[in-house]
């Protein structure tokens, strides 16, 4: 079931903290992408889903090369398809308490992107599991692959 809902109708717990923990910390670390913002957010059954957006156009390669150097996030995998054309890019954070969190970022305009999609757990379980079938997902073919993590380093991050 899907539920559209303001973050501030949104009930304190554990999806409220871990939107804003990460809300605060891409304006403070990566402000040039993002200011604030009226945050919407889709309640799923096990996730809930915000769309953060940017101020303008960037780069997918980009702003992934910033994501991992400022918020520290894990790259599952990046692929580029139809000649450089579709891009996708799924990673996501050190599970811990308030900061389970999976990023997507595509781009259908040669890895130009305007907004950034962010599934948010309150359960490890779920968030491995989806990590799983996002693996699952992936382009079969090698050539499409910029970038994977192994197995044993998704299963690392969550010891």
């Amino acid at each position: 079931m899907e539920k559209a809902l303001d973050y501030n109708k949104l009930e304190d717990g554990t999806y409220k903290r871990s939107i804003l923990l990460l809300y605060q910390k891409l304006i403070k670390l990566l402000p040039h992408y993002f200011t604030e913002q009226q945050i919407g957010i889709i309640k799923h059954t096990y996730f809930t889903e915000v769309v953060f957006n940017m101020d303008e156009h960037n780069m997918l390669e980009n702003a992934v090369s910033e994501l991992v150097e400022k918020l520290h996030i894990h790259v599952l995998y990046a692929s580029r398809e139809e000649s450089g054309k579709i891009y996708k890019v799924v990673a996501y954070s050190t599970p811990v308490e308030d900061e389970m969190f999976v990023i997507y970022l595509s781009s259908t305009n040669y890895g130009i992107i305007d907004s950034m999609t962010v599934f948010f757990f309150d359960s490890l379980e779920t968030m491995y599991y989806q990590l799983l079938s996002e693996r699952k997902r992936k382009p079969r073919l090698q050539k499409d692959i910029l970038e994977q993590e192994s197995y044993a380093e998704t299963l690392s991050n969550f010891n």
